[in-house]
């Protein structure tokens, strides 16, 4: 009996050494996926942001080929043959540095056919651009739309495959984060039932533990809430690429899409304070078509320069091309969009590139809708446009007046304008000229 608290000592001792070493191999553990899920994310985003300017650097450098291939002139041509050859020889650094990022497995295999598509579609340049120097233009034109065309569509596809599988690396590691903490909490109230019975110090040992962890999944979430936040602005900053890419071909210099982003948000915001549409102008709503009005005109991305940039007055052949840009504009979205998680926003996005020339009374372009069938976001979107390209200078004409301007959009309403729309707009007109005359580029 003598020797019974010495036993229990001993077996309080042991059981307390076991849970210590349980713990410290626990927070090892736990310390280790940590490290092992911020490399994953920092490899996720890194690699997001190569695949995103491929993708865009790609649409840039196949419009510059369509240009090529509807251009005149030798000294046009030789113009075009050098910005392609820049930007050819910028996609394959970038493609060659990326290959770094893509060794070993599934990664390696999937990376070599963008790699081999995108030699293909550079060899097919190649086979192009000679059809164009020897004057077979019919060639020229079949080889971009029935060659290159495919080959670009391939790139983007096996670009989403490595993004799914990046992604779904991405999960593994948050699965794996997942188990141990699971298999914290169970061994944690273990080690405290245990230590409860054996001595409070056990037991303060293991309410430490659980603190410990309950801080890491604190600091994990916040970890992956910035991830995501940092991979949303590179989204964002995608977007405005784009469209500023699509305006300086116009030969705007970016400010128009800033403009009118503001403009519509200042039209919702008006429209929902007179009590109308009220079930569908949420903040959501409203934030989220501020983000996608720059992708307005995308569409532009398939009309000539030398039609987006004349000055005289269009044929009516080249307003048909300019037309076009509307149900481009929508395609262009809905397929680099497409593995985009919030399809509320591609949906919206589509419907103001594809419906925002589309008039209230039906005589728009391209589907000749009319009244609250076109969508609210394009409806809104008309507005915004038609203003500022009223109130901007342009090759083809000056700038109107704010008076002019205000006029025109009242004059408009009920035929062009949805006349609850452009009545909160006037409402707002204060707020329009201060924004534009507090240094608003012009």
């Amino acid at each position: 009996m003598k020797r019974a608290p010495l036993k229990i000592l001993l077996v309080i001792f042991i059981t307390g050494m076991i849970c210590v070493f349980g713990t410290l191999v626990l927070s090892r553990e736990l310390t280790n996926f940590q490290n092992i899920y911020h490399d994953v994310m920092d490899e996720y985003v890194a690699n997001r942001e190569y695949m995103a300017e491929i993708e865009v650097l790609l649409y840039e450098h196949q419009s510059l080929i369509a240009n090529h291939v509807l251009s005149d002139g030798e000294q046009e041509s030789v113009i075009y043959e050098e910005e392609e050859e820049s930007l050819e020889t910028k996609i394959t650094q970038l493609i060659v540095d990326f290959s770094e990022r893509m060794k070993g497995g599934d990664r390696e295999k999937l990376y070599h056919k963008v790699y081999s598509d995108y030699a293909g579609y550079i060899s097919n340049v190649d086979v192009l651009l000679s059809y164009k120097m020897n004057g077979e233009e019919n060639m020229a034109i079949y080889y971009n739309d029935h060659i290159l065309k495919p080959y670009l569509d391939d790139i983007n596809v096996n670009l989403s495959n490595l993004d799914a599988m990046i992604e779904d690396e991405i999960k593994r590691a948050e699965d794996k984060m997942q188990e141990a903490n699971a298999l914290s909490r169970v061994l944690t109230f273990t080690s405290i039932v245990i230590i409860v019975v054996a001595l409070l110090i056990c037991t303060y040992v293991c309410i430490r533990i659980t603190y410990d962890l309950d801080r890491y999944k604190i600091n994990l979430e916040k970890e992956v809430l910035e991830k995501n936040e940092k991979i949303i602005r590179i989204q964002d900053n995608v977007i405005i690429s784009m469209a500023n890419l699509i305006e300086s071909r116009d030969g705007e210099t970016g400010e128009h899409v800033k403009r009118t982003s503001v403009y519509v948000g200042m039209i919702a915001k008006a429209a929902r304070e007179k009590g109308y549409y009220l079930d569908i102008l949420t903040d959501e709503y409203i934030e989220r078509l501020v983000k996608v009005a720059p992708l307005h005109d995308v569409g532009k991305i398939v009309v000539p320069d030398y039609i987006l940039m004349k000055s005289g007055k269009l044929t009516e052949e080249e307003f048909e091309k300019i037309r076009k840009h509307a149900p481009e504009g929508s395609r262009v979205i809905k397929e680099f969009f497409v593995n985009l998680d919030d399809k509320e926003y591609v949906k919206m996005a589509s419907d103001v590139a594809g419906y925002h020339h589309e008039k209230w009374d039906g005589s728009g372009y391209t589907e000749k809708l009319s009244g609250e069938d076109i969508p609210l976001s394009a409806r809104i979107m008309a507005i915004a446009d038609v203003f500022d390209a009223l109130v901007s200078k342009r090759r083809y004409k000056d700038a109107f007046s704010y008076e002019q301007a205000f006029s025109i959009i009242q004059e408009e309403s009920g035929s062009h304008f949805d006349p609850k729309l452009t009545e909160a707009f006037l409402s707002v007109r204060e707020q329009v000229e201060a924004y534009l005359s507090d240094g608003c580029p012009m």
